[in-house]
């Protein structure tokens, strides 16, 4: 590894590995788990002696052990299988490994261990992952599994399931696997934030004409159908997943639809989700995150040059975050000093690997509170832009970021990272900063540290703006590195180099894309592997052309081959991508069929999969 200055390495400490990764296996391990903390041992088939003090592909393997007070248990999630979960999946090449860590403090006493994963689509696809490898880790009472991911699984988002009989457990995680092709240097990710499930105030603000068909609880549910049509690699969520009200409803509402989807989302929290009450002896948001989401930070790579640090940006204590309701005096941005910690050796080892890192947060942490809150704001007391938010009335003052240390150490962490990389070829930057908080999409870039900041509109709230819609952002990422942050202009629209508009985001200049714009109906059917000749329409309300995938569930033709050509149908109106069969082990009598098709501005485009014969 390169070897940094003193002063780089002092402000980088190089992080302590449990097991040191040999070269040849670097890249490996990189590819198969969505951390560079993910020890070689669970990848390379190794286990070391002893199997202590393991690292993990999350931060703590121990982060949902205890069900905070007034918590009801029927609300837990997550339970045995605390990686991958709905809120952090596991991405994962078809024919190579997925790892899996159990939490179950039984001494290394269970061996029978079955890993599967599933579909929970109208046709179900179910594989069975031979588990090759099992380790017990006595330290943290975890086990590590691995398994092999058939070759023939297509690219689609499936459940993981975890067993054993002798114990006689089971566990079960909605879309906790990202199963791709290839890892490609090439694809789209999705930034979507500012859910707010539960938020009343999206009944109160006029929708603009973008927003079109449908009631405002129905916004975000028609987003995410989006999403599953556009089918882009994986999506991004930074932050305020819920309200902050009643936690209990709020957050098995956002669970229930987030698991209706067959969706990869690393999730982060922002302040609406970590809100406490009494210190947090009645309530903590972030303990409801822990139970039913997933851990609050963690990391993972994409490919050979891509990593993401995705954190929580609503970090300490409960008496930080103590309010009731949504009347809190503190509400934006924290970092306490064992996640600072971490992020720093988490970026160094990505930035060693050659690996461009971009961050995932809700707040922003040069706080720069008076560009969204006016010239003056009553929770920024010194006005160094930070909002320390020391008086009970400054809730209702805008607030970016609170504590100006962690946030200036976050600035600094990225300025000499880039420095470092600047002097250095061959060595990652960090890129970009994902967030959202402000309900607008703002995006500037910093010149001194080469660091786009992006902030994207609202998902299913209040806007910042009369210009801002409900939406999210498709990112285009080409040879490793980001190629687009905003939607496509129409054919004649030259687009800006950049938003320096303080004004926000009038025509072209970076906008997210409007959400419920792209609408998909089935019109002959059903669509659930009973009918052989299914018709969906695909209608773009917006004034760009969009592609993306539908999925058909037909019956399987006797006689014909389940894997291979077009296993006797023929499509009108698109391409077939590839084609699975259902049931167990792929023994099923239905098949998936996934057609790509393309649709241009206001156009309603038909798409018909039938048998050949009946298509003559």
């Amino acid at each position: 590894m390169r070897q940094r200055t003193a002063a780089i390495r002092k402000s980088f400490p190089r992080p302590e590995r449990s097991c040191p990764r040999p070269q040849p296996c670097r890249r490996l391990a990189a590819r198969l788990v969505p951390s560079c903390l993910l020890v070689f041992c669970l990848l390379a088939g190794k286990a070391p002696a002893g199997a202590e003090n393991l690292a993990y592909p999350i931060p703590d393997a121990g982060y949902s052990d205890e069900l905070p007070r007034f918590f009801l248990p029927a609300l837990e999630k997550i339970r045995l299988m605390v990686y991958p979960v709905l809120g952090c999946p596991a991405l994962v090449a078809a024919g190579e490994s997925l790892g899996v860590v159990v939490k179950r403090a039984d001494g290394g006493a269970t061996h029978d261990w079955m890993l599967r994963i599933a579909t929970h689509d109208p046709v179900s696809q179910s594989y069975t992952l031979p588990v090759t490898e099992s380790t017990y880790d006595g330290a943290s009472g975890c086990y590590l599994l691995k398994g092999t991911v058939p070759a023939h699984t297509p690219r689609d988002t499936f459940d993981c399931v975890i067993s054993s009989q002798i114990a006689e457990v089971s566990d079960m995680q909605h879309n906790a696997v990202r199963i791709v092709k290839t890892y490609g240097e090439s694809y789209r990710f999705v930034h979507l934030t500012d859910v707010h499930v539960g938020d009343p105030r999206m009944y109160v603000q006029e929708r603009r004409p973008e927003n079109r068909y449908g009631a405002p609880p129905l916004m975000v549910e028609r987003i995410l159908k989006e999403l599953s049509f556009l089918d882009p690699e994986f999506i991004v969520v930074s932050g305020d997943l819920v309200f902050g009200g009643p936690y209990s409803p709020e957050y098995a509402w956002a669970f229930e639809l987030l698991s209706r989807f067959s969706l990869p989302l690393f999730l982060v929290p922002g302040n609406h989700d970590g809100y406490a009450s009494g210190g947090g002896i009645f309530r903590d948001g972030l303990e409801y995150w822990k139970q039913m989401i997933g851990p609050p930070y963690y990391s993972f790579n994409y490919g050979d040059k891509q990593h993401f640090a995705c954190i929580n940006s609503y970090d300490g204590p409960a008496s930080r975050r103590d309010g009731w309701y949504v009347a809190v005096r503190q509400w934006g941005g924290a970092l306490g000093r064992e996640q600072l910690e971490w992020l720093r050796q988490d970026l160094l080892s990505a930035g060693e690997e050659g690996r461009n890192s971009i961050v995932v947060a809700h707040h922003d942490p040069r706080g720069d509170v008076h560009r969204f809150g006016g010239e003056t704001s009553p929770a920024d007391e010194d006005g160094d832009g930070y909002a320390e938010a020391l008086q009970l009335p400054d809730m209702f003052s805008y607030q970016e970021w609170n504590d100006r240390e962690s946030g200036q150490a976050i600035v600094n962490l990225i300025t000499d990272n880039n420095a470092y990389a600047a002097a250095h070829p061959g060595t990652g930057s960090i890129t970009h900063v994902l967030m959202g908080h402000v309900h607008g999409d703002f995006i500037d870039r910093d010149g001194d540290r080469g660091t786009w900041w992006v902030h994207t509109t609202s998902a299913g709230s209040a806007v910042y703006s009369r210009d801002d819609f409900l939406g999210y952002r498709v990112i285009a990422v080409e040879d490793g590195r980001v190629a687009s942050m905003n939607r496509t202009a129409p054919e004649g629209v030259e687009l800006p180099p950049g938003d320096n508009d303080d004004g926000n985001n009038q025509g072209w200049d970076y906008q997210s894309c409007a959400g419920n714009n792209i609408v998909s109906t089935t019109v002959r059917g059903p669509n659930d592997g009973t009918s052989a000749v299914v018709t969906q329409e695909i209608a773009n309300y917006s004034d760009v052309a969009v592609a993306g995938v539908l999925k058909f569930y037909v019956p399987l033709i006797e006689g014909l081959d389940g894997w291979t050509g077009s296993c006797g149908y023929v499509v009108s109106g698109g391409t077939i991508r590839e084609i699975a069969r259902g049931g167990d082990e792929s023994e099923g009598n239905c098949l998936v069929v996934y057609v790509e098709t393309g649709v241009a501005p206001g156009e309603r485009k038909r798409v018909t999969v039938q048998p050949a014969e009946s298509g003559r």
